[in-house]
Formats: structure tokens, C-alpha cells, sequence
């Protein structure tokens, strides 16, 4: 039973996720919902994204809107013409860097260009980087294509692969909210109260990211990135809070209310300074091995299924 699922936005800057766009239907492909995040696209933002990202409609909405993307290439649903042959540039940390001029051409159901209102493709002219890496992913790939509109005045590809790593934080935010926020509880079947447990988690997520950047701020990136566990965090807060509110009256808490922004991180930085971070260990656990990752038992039972469309059936069958 698949209860939902939900496109997040992540501000790589801000280390925090601005939106979200939940859906019922766990099974929806994730590219139906690109047209909702448009709304945040603004001139200059860089949008990072992974295969589901890789769309010429979308390419294209964004370029328009005077913003820049950096994708990876999906095999088969994104239609590129190459313009010349891959050039050498570089090695970064993970392998060999190319780069070439190609085309994305957006396609109708036919097999055919689709057009504009003056009867022209609808394409657009962008950079691909291909990363030749020195190990292979835990997917068993040996290459990695990128697709960006970003000038090379402003970033070359060194720059930009190096760039795409960064993307990997959102997935660690998700482990995070998985592993200490708990995000997905079992019990909750129904795909709005799902999606609204997963939605408050993301909101613990940016208040646990913002009291690690008051953390760093006092003690350091390394002690606190290398040794600061957010389980042990959580688990304090959750355990602490409910002692405080029996303890407190809430005119306590009134002067909270009234701090202006600067007042507030003056606060956090003060509690910050004040914290013992050993009380929070940080476990490291063993690398994975490399090569192909292992794949769950999930699905050995039978055909999961998105909770939305079973609870839409049996209303239908009514």
C-alpha cells in the first residue's frame, strides 16, 4: 500500500525546503507534477534535478522564464540531437569531465516535433556534460549525462558537474526525515493524513536544519557536521519539550513571540554556544560496498499499490 507521495523543493543555499507539492496517487509520475513547482521558477533561479526532471516541456518553461537548470539526462524521455562531438575538459574529484552542444527538442505522441504557435519546433540549444566516473554508482552506471542551459561565462563544466553532487542533500534531508522524523508511519493509510504527517516532517526538517546552522555558527562546520548526531537532537527535544510545558506557564513563552528576526538568531546563537555537543554522538557506519546496490524484498508478496486509486475503485463500485 503506497499512501502518496510528494515533490520537494530544496534551497541548497538556505539548506531548507521552501515547497512541497504533495499527491494522492502514489503512482503518478513525478514529471505530472513539474507544472505546479513553475509557479516558484524565477529569472536567474538554478534548478538541480534528477532523471524525473528531464523533460523538454519543462526545459523549455524554464528557459522562458529566464531561469537555468541542471538535470540529469533520462535515456529515453527526453529527445537530443547532438550539434558536435563530446570535448575533453577536465577531472573533478569523481572522473573525467566532457562537454558537447546539443539540441532538446520537444516531441508530440507521434514521434514528432511539437510545434509553436508560428509553426516552429519547440526546442532549445543546451550544454551536455558527461562525468566518465572513476567508480561506478551503487546503480552499477559508469557515466553520468548532464543536460543544463547554464552559460559557460558563468559556470564551466568542472564547476557545473562538481555542482550536481550537491543534489544528493535533498536525499540525505529525506534519509533524515525517514530515520529521525519519522515521516512515514505505517498505520496512516490514507493518502491526506499521510501526506500531511510527511508535510509536518518537512517542517521539523527545516527547524532541526536551522538549529544545526545556529550549531555551526557557534562550534564550527566539522565539529558539528562530523559529530553531531540529529537523532540524539530530536530525541532531546521530544523529551525535554513536554516537561517544559507542564513546567512553564505560557507567559513564559510570550517574548518569543515579539522577537524580530535579528533578536531571534541572537537567541539561537546564545543557546547554541551554551550546548555540550558530546551529548549528541554521532555514529559513522561502514561504507557500502560498491557496484550494484542490493535491492529490497519489497514486492515479493505481490504488487504494491497506491492506497488513492483502491479507495477511488471501492467509491466507484458503490
Amino acid at each position: 500500500m503506497l499512501p502518496g507521495q510528494t515533490l520537494a523543493i530544496y534551497d541548497l543555499d538556505l539548506g531548507l525546503v521552501i515547497d512541497a507539492v504533495p499527491c494522492e496517487d502514489a503512482h503518478a509520475q513525478e514529471r505530472t507534477l513539474l507544472n505546479e513547482m513553475l509557479e516558484d521558477c524565477a529569472p536567474g533561479d538554478l534548478w538541480l534535478g534528477d532523471r524525473n526532471f528531464s523533460v523538454a516541456w519543462w526545459f523549455l518553461e524554464v528557459s522562458r522564464r529566464g531561469a537555468y537548470f541542471l538535470v540529469r539526462q533520462h535515456a529515453t524521455a527526453v529527445h537530443i540531437e547532438p550539434l558536435d562531438e563530446f570535448v575533453a575538459i577536465g577531472r573533478t574529484a569523481t572522473g573525467e569531465v566532457q562537454e558537447q552542444r546539443v539540441r532538446v527538442v520537444e516531441m508530440d505522441g507521434h514521434g514528432r516535433p511539437r510545434l509553436d504557435e508560428r509553426g516552429q519546433p519547440r526546442q532549445v540549444e543546451v550544454r551536455r556534460l558527461r562525468v566518465l566516473l572513476d567508480e561506478p554508482t551503487q546503480d552499477g552506471d559508469t557515466e553520468v549525462l548532464l543536460l543544463c542551459n547554464v552559460p559557460a561565462r558563468d559556470a564551466d563544466a568542472l564547476r557545473l558537474s562538481s555542482l550536481y553532487l550537491k543534489r544528493w542533500t535533498i536525499e540525505n534531508g529525506f534519509q533524515t526525515m525517514t530515520d529521525v522524523l519519522r515521516c512515514e508511519i505505517n498505520t496512516l493509510a490514507y493518502p491526506g493524513a499521510a501526506l500531511l504527517c510527511f508535510c509536518v516532517a518537512l517542517v521539523g526538517f527545516n527547524i532541526l536544519a536551522t538549529l544545526r546552522s545556529a550549531l555551526r555558527s557557534e562550534h564550527g562546520v566539522e565539529a558539528v557536521e562530523e559529530k553531531v548526531s540529529s537523532y540524539h537532537v530530536m530525541c532531546e527535544v521530544r523529551e525535554t519539550y513536554r516537561g517544559m510545558i507542564i513546567a512553564l506557564p505560557p507567559e513564559s513563552w510570550a517574548p518569543f513571540q515579539s522577537l524580530g528576526l535579528a533578536g531571534f538568531v541572537d537567541l539561537l546563537r546564545e543557546v547554541a554556544s551554551q550546548a555540550n555537543l558530546g551529548k549528541y554522538p554521532l555514529t559513522h557506519r561502514k561504507p557500502r560496498p560498491s557496484g550494484k546496490r542490493a535491492r529490497s524484498g519489497r514486492g515479493k508478496k505481490g504488487k504494491t499499490e497506491a492506497t488513492a486509486r483502491l479507495l477511488n475503485q471501492r467509491i466507484t463500485k458503490r
